[in-house]
């Protein structure tokens, strides 16, 4: 009876260790889907002059997951007539799904920093914050990528061994 308890320990920490190292290795993929879509957004508002609302729903049509939903959720506050720039409409999409992304608050900031010039400014201004948004998401993909499958390894593992740790202390 002991042994399985202590299996059941271990496999559970081990299980907890593999669920916080996913979202390390879940970070920089988001991020990537984020700069295709941003990448995608550019595109839409320089070379087809779609106004702001509607390259949002063309972003969030081409995409799936959580970036289709903050794109969507942009677009729907822009045309709910409140009056919202692109920039509060993308910041408040974002403050509203953010909790549920596996990105962490420097994440966050870079991304709703992507979109404070959005329906703020004519298309080249436009076109020219998303391009520095853009350079901007991909060193953190370059970074996170370097960081990502180390710390993941490392939370498995400890995950691992605190379980190992905690059925020695409880035997």
């Amino acid at each position: 009876m002991k042994i399985v308890g202590a299996m059941m320990v271990i496999g559970a920490s081990a299980w907890l260790g593999s669920l916080i190292a996913n979202n390390y290795r879940q970070r920089p993929r988001l991020l990537g889907r984020f700069a295709q879509a941003v990448e995608m957004l550019r595109s839409q508002i320089s070379y087809s002059y779609t106004p702001l609302p509607q390259a949002f729903v063309k972003v969030a049509e081409n995409n799936a997951g959580y970036v289709a939903k903050i794109f969507g959720t942009a677009a729907g506050l822009m045309s709910s007539g409140q009056g919202l720039s692109g920039g509060e409409a993308w910041n408040q999409a974002l403050t509203h799904w953010g909790p549920f992304l596996p990105l962490d608050q420097d994440d966050l900031i870079l991304l709703k920093d992507a979109g404070n010039a959005l329906g703020l400014t004519d298309k080249t201004d436009q076109e020219r914050h998303l391009t520095l948004a853009l350079e901007q998401i991909r060193r953190r993909i370059e970074q996170l990528e370097v960081s990502a499958s180390h710390t993941a390894k490392v939370w498995f593992y400890l995950g691992l061994s605190g379980g190992g740790i905690l059925v020695l202390v409880l035997l």
